[in-house]
């Protein structure tokens, strides 16, 4: 096992150490064309590589990860930055204290040493004490699979994304349902249940944490940028989440309730939403109790990832 030490990021010192290593990382499974990002925004850059492999835009994740209550552990040998983990704590509505690894790398030269499995340990301990009983994730691939259940991870559900082409609305659908603006001091807990994540590949808790800080993001990324839409979409003690914005393409909804008529409703508009925003090709992401109302919608599956927990 190599000779590391696990310790939170410093964002003013760890920041180039960790796009390097991003950077190292993303050219063995999808490598970015540096030199042409230098014509780009912040925001292009966010949008095309995700924030880990800019300066600019991994501040500015790091900053709206402190602001979310989210920890971000690095891994260190003696002269390199070899791992990351993102850890990030959310209150379900049971009022329970759930945690979620929502990113981790491991520099491609130190792979297979040990270094993810002292992170996932650690960030164990982390939840521990905040008086979480399990730890989530969800795995990219079969490898990552691999990895979590090696470390005592068990799969409790699986994800699947699935894909639709819209057809034009000739008018707006008109639905039974409340729109309000949104006010997160308000809300106490994440939204559960059915959940299309449109464009962003995370669970829903962690969209939901991070669109709390949707207003600093934009405020940082670009004063011409136009901030999204935030709604709740109500009917009776049902609720569903909206974000009207091209860049962000997120709909959540929470339900807790097999109410087909109020899901019907959330995806039309969710629908409506991503056409009036020029999106054509739909992508949605659901848990496997809801695979059967998406397919009924014209929704094919085009790939199925595991979500896993580990009991503490």
């Amino acid at each position: 096992m190599t000779d590391i030490s696990i310790e939170r990021i410093n964002p003013k010192s760890d920041v180039p150490d960790l796009v390097s290593l991003n950077r190292k990382d993303s050219e063995t499974s999808e490598p970015v064309n540096l030199a042409e990002w230098q014509h780009l925004s912040r925001m292009e850059r966010w949008q095309q590589g995700g924030p880990w492999l800019d300066r600019a835009t991994l501040a500015l994740h790091l900053d709206v990860m402190e602001e979310a209550g989210g920890i971000v552990l690095i891994a260190r040998t003696a002269e390199l930055l070899v791992g990351e983990l993102e850890l990030l704590f959310e209150t379900h509505v049971s009022k329970t204290p759930q945690a979620f690894i929502t990113w981790m790398v491991v520099h491609p030269g130190f792979r297979h040493k040990g270094i993810g499995s002292q992170l996932v340990n650690h960030a164990a301990q982390l939840a521990r004490k905040q008086g979480c009983k399990q730890l989530f994730t969800t795995a990219e691939n079969a490898e990552a699979t691999q990895f979590f259940e090696a470390n005592r991870f068990h799969i409790i559900d699986h994800e699947g994304q699935f894909s639709k082409t819209l057809k034009p609305f000739r008018k707006p659908p008109t639905l039974n349902i409340q729109q309000i603006s949104l006010q997160w001091k308000q809300r106490k807990h994440t939204p559960m249940g059915f959940e299309p994540i449109l464009g962003i590949n995370y669970t829903s808790e962690y969209i939901w944490s991070y669109l709390r800080n949707t207003d600093h993001l934009y405020r940082m990324l670009a004063a011409d940028v136009p901030r999204p839409k935030l709604w709740l979409l109500r009917q009776d003690e049902k609720e569903a989440l909206t974000v009207d914005y091209p860049f962000l393409r997120i709909w959540l909804a929470e339900t807790h309730t097999n109410d087909i008529e109020f899901l019907t409703s959330v995806l039309t508009i969710t629908e409506y939403l991503s056409w009036k925003n020029g999106v054509t090709q739909l992508s949605v992401f659901s848990h496997r109790n809801r695979y059967a109302f998406l397919k009924e919608r014209g929704y094919q599956l085009k790939q199925e990832r595991p979500f896993l927990a580990l009991k503490l």
